[in-house]
Parts: structure tokens; sequence; C-alpha cells
């Protein structure tokens, strides 16, 4: 795809000036570095998270780098430019930010630092083209390419600490300060293991581990069974306190606005839902699931429970718990579809559908159902997704590694605009165990005579990590 794909961990470079000098000199390490190969002129397109910059002059693939004209890139990046026609300068401020760039020259002012760019500012028919990452990163936006659309993709970064809201079931959570996560011995989870994101050091936390992790308060909620092995407990991250709060196995839990909502483990699949308070106590019976309605996988927002299951995806208002078939409500119901991920962002549901052909599976892209307004549309990936992470600018999902150079327990990584387009390699090879937090997209993979560690990715592609041995 002509996408950055990395396979060894690079050394951090501390302080911003030395960042942002990394950020310039990686340009000529890096594999599939923005831009083609060929040293000719090729056009390219611009998107400012997912949305068309609004160029006067289409963008060019000179030398392998995307150049676009100054004013446009610029100004789109929310800079005050100007041109010195006689010293052939560019100058864009943006805040006590400035950058300096001149006709021919590799050298960038950049505030009071000069760094070295791999490309440098011409004037074609006569307008001024700049190169595109160096600004944009720089700029402390996300910059990645797709070869096969021939696409700059350029995104604002997440807020450091925020996360995606998750479907249940998460082996691995964070709160944006440390990383959580079930440690694995002899086909269980045995314990949880908190990872500090600042200095990546690791440490078990208690020896119970398995899944649902939610952190409410300072408190660390899952089903991690300190009354028995599928009990949902909470552990006070300040205190060390480890309670339980159901006193038995439950099946797949969320906690929304301080409740603990849970499924049967023992009756028939995930078709009974209780609610209780986060101390335990009577649990409320909310519903006996209709068929082609089980809460295997589910999450609770505006007071709205999404779920889904085989080809039906839902929604149940908390008030009426009456099941509403968006699958059947879009016209996309079909014995011959299979959801796979689920999300909710924004005012959307989003779910991955992928179409049987006989005994394999094929793309048919990710239903966006706007819950507020019903409308929908079908964004198409090109590939059969397993689960997603959305945020306001990006989908994030991955994608079965069946058949490929390792197995189908491990999955590549990719993240797509807004819309499922232009989707970029982020990584491969990983197990089915990651998340979003702040700017890295963290993800287990297997050590060969040694379990599984953490790494993570930036989620430009770059600074790929690993964080820490758990199992």
């Amino acid at each position: 795809m002509g996408n950055r794909r990395y396979a060894a961990a690079r050394p951090a470079t501390s302080g911003p000036m030395g960042l942002a000098l990394a950020l310039i000199l990686a340009l000529t390490m890096l594999p599939g570095a923005l831009g083609a190969a060929a040293t000719g002129a090729a056009s390219a397109t611009v998107l400012l998270d997912s949305a068309p910059v609004p160029l006067d002059t289409q963008p060019e693939v000179i030398g392998g780098r995307t150049m676009a004209p100054f004013r446009g890139i610029f100004e789109a990046l929310g800079y005050t430019v100007s041109w010195d026609g006689e010293s052939q300068t560019v100058t864009a401020v943006k805040g006590g930010v400035w950058i300096v760039m001149q006709i021919g020259s590799s050298r960038i002012q950049y505030g009071e630092t000069v760094v070295e760019s791999d490309a440098a500012p011409l004037i074609r028919d006569g307008r001024t083209l700049v190169p595109v990452r160096v600004i944009g990163e720089l700029s402390g936006y996300d910059v990645l390419w797709n070869g096969d659309t021939r696409t700059v993709l350029i995104y604002s970064k997440l807020a450091e600490g925020a996360t995606p809201q998750r479907f249940n079931y998460p082996y691995m959570i964070s709160d944006g300060a440390y990383l959580y996560k079930a440690r694995w011995a002899d086909g269980s989870a045995k314990a949880t293991v908190r990872i500090s994101l600042a200095d990546l050091s690791a440490e078990e936390l208690f020896p119970y581990g398995a899944n649902d992790y939610i952190i409410r308060a300072g408190v660390l909620y899952g089903r991690f069974g300190p009354a028995s092995p599928l009990s949902y407990g909470a552990y006070d991250l300040a205190s060390g306190e480890l309670r339980d709060v159901t006193g038995f196995d439950v099946g797949a839990c969320y906690i929304y606005e301080d409740k603990l909502y849970y499924t049967d483990v023992f009756g028939p699949y995930g078709t009974t839902l209780y609610r209780t308070g986060l101390e335990g106590g009577e649990a409320e019976k909310l519903m006996t699931g209709g068929e082609g309605h089980p809460l295997g996988e589910y999450t609770i927002r505006d007071g709205i429970l999404f779920g889904g299951y085989m080809d039906t995806a839902f929604m149940m208002p908390l008030d009426t718990m009456e099941p509403v078939d968006i699958t059947a409500l879009c016209g996309l119901k079909s014995t011959r579809l299979m959801l796979g991920g689920m999300a909710v962002a924004g005012d959307c549901f989003y779910v991955s559908l992928s179409r049987y052909l006989g005994m394999t599976l094929a793309p048919f892209g990710i239903l966006r159902y706007n819950y507020k307004t019903a409308e929908w549309d079908l964004l198409e990936t090109g590939h059969v997704v397993e689960e997603l992470l959305v945020t306001d600018n990006s989908i994030y999902y991955s994608v079965k590694d069946e058949g490929g150079p390792y197995d189908h327990y491990t999955h590549r990584l990719y993240r797509a605009d807004a819309h499922g387009g232009s989707p970029v390699l982020l990584v491969e090879g990983a197990y089915s165990e990651w998340l979003v937090s702040g700017n890295f997209l963290y993800f287990t993979i297997p050590v060969k005579g040694a379990g599984t560690a953490v790494a993570r990715v930036g989620t430009d592609g770059s600074r790929y990590q690993i964080v820490a041995a758990v199992d």
C-alpha cells in the first residue's frame, strides 16, 4: 500500500526541538515514506481530518515527496502566511510558532531552531510548492500516506490520555496514564498488570485477571473473580483494597452512570440483562432477551444500549428495553452477512459487516447509523473487519491475518479516515488485544519462547516500541 510499516523499535528523542529534528530526519529513513519512489511529478490529494484541503493547484509528488501550494496548506493548518518575492521566502505564523522556508533550501527555521528537510520548496509554473509532511509534522499533526489512492492524510492528534469508547470484553484498557492488562498463564488469566505510560514500568496489581475492565473514579473494575472465577470485582487504585461486587459468576458486563449491567453467564447465551449498584446488592432484571437479540457484546451511551449478534445490530433504550433492529431498518438484514466489530462515537453506531462467499468471508462495509437522526450509510474499507475503534477523525480496525504470514490469532491494524477511506496499515502481527490511547496504538505481540508482550506504535505509524513483557 505504500504506507509505513515497522518491525523494530526506534530510539526516543527528548524535548520539543529534538522531536522536530527527529521528525525531519525520519523522512529519509522510514520505508514507504511520503510519496512514490519515482523522481517525476504525479498528482496527489491532501485530506485534513478526512476533508479535502482547498488548494488552487493540484498537489504533486516530486522526487518521492508530496508538494502542495504553500498558502493553501499553511492556511488549512491555521497559519497566517506571507511571501517575500525578493528573498523568495515563505513565512507562516500561528500563535507563538513560526516556520520560515526559502525556495531551494532544505533548511527550515522552526521557531528558534533550524531543522533539515529532505525536500526543499520550489516554484513550478509560477506556483510556490512546499513539502506537506514536514509542515504537518512540525505543526503537531499525524501525517500518513496511502499509495493506492495517492492521498496524504493529515490528522489532528487526540488529547493526551483520550481513549475511544469500547464495547465490553476488553482484556486491556487505559486511563491515559496507565495500561491495565490481564496476564495469562496456562490458557487463563491469572493476574492484572499495570504499565506506566510515562516510564513503561510494569507491576502486578493483584493475582486475578480476566476481562470487562472499566475504570471509574479511581477504581478498576473487571470480571477478575475475587469471589469466584468470573465474578465482578473492584480494585481501589489508591488504597489497594480489593473487593467483590457480584459474589458470583456473571457474563458480559458494562458500567453506565454508576450502575453495573451484566448478563447471566449460565443462562441462554446473553439473553437476560441485570442491573445493580457498584457496591453490589440486589439486582434488577431488565430484560429477558428475545430471539435475535442476545447481549454477547454491548455498550451503553445516552441511555441507549447498543449491541449485536450474528447478522443483527440493534439498540435498546434503557427506559423501555424495546429492541430496534438497525440492520433490518437499513435494509441490510441477511443470513449471508456476519457482524464483526462495533463502535459508538459522536452520534453514530458503527458496525462492521462481512459477506459469506461459500466457506469464506468477503468485505461488505461498515454500517454507520446516526441514532439521533436515523440517517445511515455504508463505508467501504476493502477489508473483512474484525474490531473497531472510532475517533473524531479516524476509524481504526483490525483484520484477521488468517492465511497470511502469521496465523488466525494475529491481526493487521489499520487507520482509515472518518469515512473508512484511504486505510493505512500501521502494524501487522499483533494479537487481538489492542486499543488507542492518546497518540499511540497499543497491542499485544507474540514473543518467541517468552509468551506475549505489549508493544505500541504512534498513530502516524512511527515510533514502534516494545513496552513490556506481560506473560
